[in-house]
């Protein structure tokens, strides 16, 4: 028997299912581009943080209203390595992971 889960499987991959959330390139070398949809007007956080969960840049805070939006990051500040970006919603939040080169 074969089986197949095409629903996320959890709050965090519903949530980014939901915003259309991509992050690219990743890896990523002086920049990274975070590109999402939101159905309503809606606040957004995001928060880079390194292995140790020190925030490695200041905090994105975004009131943004209903569409498709695009954000940049300047990542040119950063060591090689992987870092992860919490991305907080009013409807929960969840954390990508992001390799700098």
């Amino acid at each position: 028997d074969e089986f197949a889960i095409t629903e996320p499987t959890s709050v965090e991959a519903a949530l980014k299912s939901e915003l259309k959330f991509n992050l690219y390139p990743n890896p990523a070398k002086s920049n990274c581009t975070i590109d999402f949809e939101l159905e309503s007007t809606a606040k957004l956080n995001m928060q880079l943080k390194d292995l140790q969960g020190r925030e490695v840049q200041s905090k994105i805070e975004l009131n943004l209203g209903a569409g498709k939006h695009s954000q940049q990051i300047n990542l040119s500040n950063l060591r090689t390595g992987l870092y992860f970006l919490e991305v907080q919603t009013e409807k929960g939040s969840f954390v990508h992971k992001l390799w700098v080169e």
